[in-house]
């Protein structure tokens, strides 16, 4: 019989794609021309900076995922490099999911909760609305998921399928702006 054992999901929102000031097709009236055209937006400088600044983060804290995700988008999967460089994780172990794109926070949990027993911790970079909702849906202390965000959650589970479905040990929210 196996015993629970600590399984540690990090979620990743994208570094930010483009200045605050421009015209970005993100906004609701573009949604769909958005959804579509995203793949292959640039990132704003200030993605460039948020990104590293969390991976030493991380680093600090001796974040070791074994395993990286990232939606097939070009401003997640940089992020997810960027950070994973700061981790010592070997850029061609970053896994693109698809899945993490454009889709919806029940599609985040399948994904989750189709991973491998074997894993212990692993980091999902992704987008909003969905990353924000899944990070609601496994802890109501996260209302809002900022560019570059990552929650950490911790649980005690025999499986990453029981993830969702009882409340996680520990959460924390770690931003760029955050102090």
């Amino acid at each position: 019989m196996s015993r629970p054992v600590l399984r540690e999901v990090r979620c990743s929102r994208c570094s930010r794609c483009c200045a605050p000031c421009c015209q970005c097709p993100g906004s609701a009236p573009h949604r769909a021309v958005w959804r579509t055209r995203n793949s292959g937006r640039a990132r704003h400088s200030v993605g460039l900076i948020d990104a590293p600044k969390m991976g030493k983060r991380l680093a600090k804290r001796d974040v070791q995922p074994d395993l990286i995700l990232s939606s097939p988008a070009m401003r997640a999967l940089t992020t997810a490099e960027i950070i994973a460089k700061k981790l010592d994780y070997k850029l061609e172990d970053i896994v693109v999911d698809d899945r993490l794109y454009a889709g919806e926070a029940d599609d985040l949990l399948i994904v989750i909760h189709k991973l491998g027993d074997k894993l212990e911790r692993v980091m999902l970079f992704g987008h909003n609305p969905e990353l924000t909702e899944l990070t609601h849906r496994l802890s109501s202390k996260i209302a809002h998921m900022p560019t570059c965000a990552v929650a950490e959650f911790t649980f005690v589970a025999k499986s990453w399928s029981n993830i969702g479905n009882a409340k996680p040990a520990k959460v924390a929210l770690d931003y760029p702006k955050k102090s």
